[in-house]
C-alpha cells in the first residue's frame, strides 16, 4: 500500500492475516481478522495470547536475544504449517478473536481514561492552551501545536 489509510480501510477484506508488527496485529482484531502472529518481542506476544492465537503463534527473533533470552529462527515451513492449521480452523479462531476483543478493547479504553486524567491532572494548570473533549476524542491545542488522542469504541 502507497498510504497506509488505504491498508487499515481494507483490511477487513482478507480471509486471515500474517502478522509480524504489532499494529498490523491491532489491525486483525480491530477487522475481526484471524491472524498468525510473528512476534519478535514481548509487546505483540501478549497481545497475541491476550486474543486467543496461541496456536497460531511464531516467535522470531534471530537477531534479538534480549527479548525472549534466546535467540529463535523459523523457518517457511513452520509458517506454511501455521496457515494450514489456522486455514484448517478459520471459524474457531475468528470466535476465539472476537471473544477476547471486547475484553481488550475495554481494558484499552479503561487506559485511556487513565491517560485523560492523568494529563489533565498534570498539564491543565500549567499549560495554556484549549483543552477541547468531543465525540471520543481529547484534543489539546496552542499556538504551536496540538495533540489528539483518540478513544477506541467502546463495545
Amino acid at each position: 500500500y502507497s498510504q497506509a489509510t488505504n491498508a487499515v480501510s481494507s483490511w477487513n477484506r482478507y480471509k486471515f492475516a500474517i502478522c509480524m508488527r504489532f499494529h498490523s496485529l491491532v489491525l486483525s482484531i480491530l477487522n475481526d481478522v484471524p491472524a498468525i502472529p510473528i512476534a519478535y518481542g514481548h509487546k505483540t506476544f501478549s497481545l497475541a495470547e491476550k486474543c486467543g492465537l496461541n496456536d497460531y503463534l511464531l516467535v522470531w527473533n534471530t537477531y534479538q536475544s534480549e527479548y525472549f533470552g534466546k535467540t529463535i529462527d523459523i523457518s517457511a515451513s513452520q509458517i506454511l504449517e501455521k496457515v494450514d492449521l489456522l486455514c484448517n480452523s478459520i471459524d474457531s479462531a475468528k470466535t476465539e478473536m472476537l471473544k477476547n476483543k471486547c475484553s481488550l478493547i475495554g481494558s484499552a479504553s479503561a487506559a485511556f481514561i487513565q491517560l485523560e486524567k492523568i494529563l489533565e491532572q498534570t498539564y491543565r494548570s500549567e499549560l495554556k492552551g484549549v483543552w477541547i473533549s468531543c465525540n471520543n476524542i481529547v484534543r489539546y491545542e496552542t499556538d504551536d501545536a496540538y495533540y489528539e488522542f483518540r478513544r477506541i469504541k467502546e463495545y
